[in-house]
């Protein structure tokens, strides 16, 4: 037992772990702490297979040598030897601390002929090795080839005459990737035909854009529109952490010129078009208005702040103008701590206190209400199911998209289709809630000559109200008018002369129409005439027959207009034609 520990104890890790391979007892990372374990593992198992006891166990020697399993002990040791003896090799094969065959079966697909050291199949014996080293140089060698440990030699003989393919089994992903890289690629859509840039070109972006280098930042974005656009259609993040992007950009550092160079080239349809070339321009159109909401109105990560809110708060004044121009800038849009732009104006500008005062009245003044375009809508129904209302009053910069359209006096069961048919404005809410007030005043029945009105016109009553209460409130006035296909005031000089137009327009194609049928009659008579002219009329045949034809018509006769055409026909199959 102490020769097996020494002898163990003297192995090296890679030896070891090869013992432990050969012995076939499950074996993990040897270190230092887990050395002793897998030396006591192997002890046990070299001297089970010896026969030789252990030193803890409570049986004497004595015993050991009477014992019946001594006996096939000795019994197997001999035939060992014997199987050693007639093994074919022709040296002394190097000993692993066990009698054990190692056996690598090579599938005869997996063949590998080009080697010199390669073993063929029909020398299966030639696959059986006593050395283990040897087992595993064969094994390297042919990657598809199986490799199995016996404590029996018949067994291994057995193993290394199979024909069959033992190779491992190939998983099922393996071969669909094997598959799919033979198929022929298919040609990329014009939408993958751009990548997205890497980090470091977002880098060069926003350094033209704070450099306010135009051409460079033309030739970047134009050479590759993901510059702009992500693959999600949504706007690129040009500052990673707080995830800006270029509008962000230019409303920190208040450059309204790059800024509105960035949001012409993403309204610009060509642009698009580079993306998806194959794509209607109706929906062209819709990512366009979608991407420039998305770059005017979104949020930071920091402190959901929209471009507004930077333009405010670091006091830029060309910027805000610049972005209240774009009727979808949400006004009243709140940031992480419920701030709106309005109450955030020069808190991180750098600006004298004096200055700061001027410039935040200037904003203010931009941001107040009052400067909103407020109109007052009329909606009918398309298929006149339903009666005309007035709409409350709206504005295009309102975030509330249902402004305008409150329906809350009809309660029809069904949905109906409704359209704007006149509207008053633009003007300021207080106007606009002024006249909003008056007009549903004066169509509640209360002023009897507006109520006989609305009564006696179903189809234009309710805009003749409206068109009397905005001419005395100084409002602009248009409405709908189905032959001129547009919104006009009538009213007025210009809705004259577009009047004008159309019936002038109307008057000649009526001429023309006059023209062309008086050519056609003309041409009629004309033929006629010649025809009676080149006849040769007999006055007796002029005087009895019509008379005697005219005899032969019925007065009941559903047949009297043929008859009369038959009365006045040319006869042209007789020799001299008569009436």
């Amino acid at each position: 037992m102490d020769d097996i520990q020494k002898e163990v104890a003297s192995l090296d890790d890679s030896s070891l772990r090869e013992q432990l391979l050969a012995a076939q007892i499950p074996i993990g990372p040897i270190v230092k702490s887990t050395r002793p374990i897998y030396e006591k593992k192997l002890i046990e198992f070299i001297s089970k297979e010896r026969g030789i006891a252990n030193e803890n166990s409570p049986t004497s020697e004595q015993d050991q040598a009477g014992s019946p399993n001594s006996k096939a002990n000795e019994s197997k040791a001999a035939d060992k030897e014997v199987l050693v003896n007639s093994s074919p090799q022709t040296s002394t094969p190097k000993r692993t601390g066990s009698d054990s065959y190692f056996v690598v079966c090579i599938p005869v697909i997996e063949c590998d002929t080009t080697d010199p050291e390669f073993i063929t199949p029909s020398k299966a014996a030639s696959h059986m090795f006593e050395d283990q080293k040897e087992a595993l140089k064969l094994l390297k060698k042919n990657p598809g080839a199986r490799f199995k440990v016996f404590r029996s030699r018949k067994d291994a003989e057995s193993f290394a005459g199979l024909r069959e393919n033992l190779s491992t089994p190939r998983s099922v992903e393996i071969e669909r990737k094997e598959k799919n890289a033979t198929l022929p690629k298919l040609s990329q859509d014009s939408p993958n035909e751009f990548r997205s840039p890497k980090a470091q070109q977002y880098v060069a972006l926003r350094k033209a854009i704070i450099s306010q280098d135009k051409d460079k930042f033309k030739e970047l974005v134009w050479s590759n529109p993901r510059y702009l656009i992500s693959t999600g259609d949504t706007p690129t993040i040009l500052q990673e952490g707080p995830r800006y992007n270029a509008v962000h950009i230019c409303a920190q550092k208040n450059l309204p010129e790059m800024c509105s160079l960035v949001l012409d080239i993403l309204q610009d349809p060509e642009f698009f078009q580079r993306i998806y070339p194959d794509e209607p321009e109706q929906i062209l159109a819709k990512r366009m208005t979608h991407i420039v909401d998305l770059y005017i109105n979104v949020r930071d990560k920091g402190n959901f702040e929209t471009p507004l809110h930077f333009a405010c708060k670091f006091g830029n004044l060309e910027m805000v103008e610049f972005l209240l121009s774009y009727q979808i800038c949400e006004r009243s849009c709140k940031n992480r701590y419920g701030e709106t732009p309005a109450e955030i104006i020069c808190n991180r500008s750098n600006e004298s206190k004096q200055d700061q005062i001027i410039i935040k009245e200037k904003i203010m003044d931009l941001l107040d209400p009052i400067n909103e375009e407020v109109f007052i809508p009329v909606f009918r129904s398309e298929d006149n199911t339903s009666p005309p209302h007035i709409g409350q009053p709206w504005s295009p910069a309102s975030s509330d998209s249902q402004s305008g359209q409150s329906f809350d006096s009809l309660k029809s069961p069904v949905d109906v289709d409704w359209s704007v048919k006149a509207f008053a404005g633009p003007m300021s809410p207080k106007e606009a809630s002024d006249l909003y007030q008056r007009w549903k005043g004066r169509c509640t029945g209360r002023n009897k000559e507006d109520s006989h009105i609305q009564r006696s016109d179903e189809e234009k009553g309710l805009e003749r109200i409206g068109r009397k209460l905005s001419q005395s409130a100084g409002v602009q006035w248009k409405e709908y008018w189905d032959f001129l296909d547009e919104f006009v005031d009538l009213a007025t000089s210009e809705g004259l002369q577009k009047l004008e137009n159309y019936l002038t327009v109307k008057y000649k194609e009526l001429q023309e129409y006059t023209v062309t049928e008086r050519d056609i009659m003309d041409d009629v008579v004309r033929d006629l005439k010649n025809q009676f002219d080149v006849m040769d009329v007999n006055e007796a045949e002029l005087n009895n027959k019509p008379i005697r034809l005219l005899n032969d018509v019925k007065p009941n006769s559903g047949h009297c207009a043929q008859n009369l055409e038959n009365t006045f026909s040319l006869q042209e199959s007789c020799d001299e034609p008569t009436l």
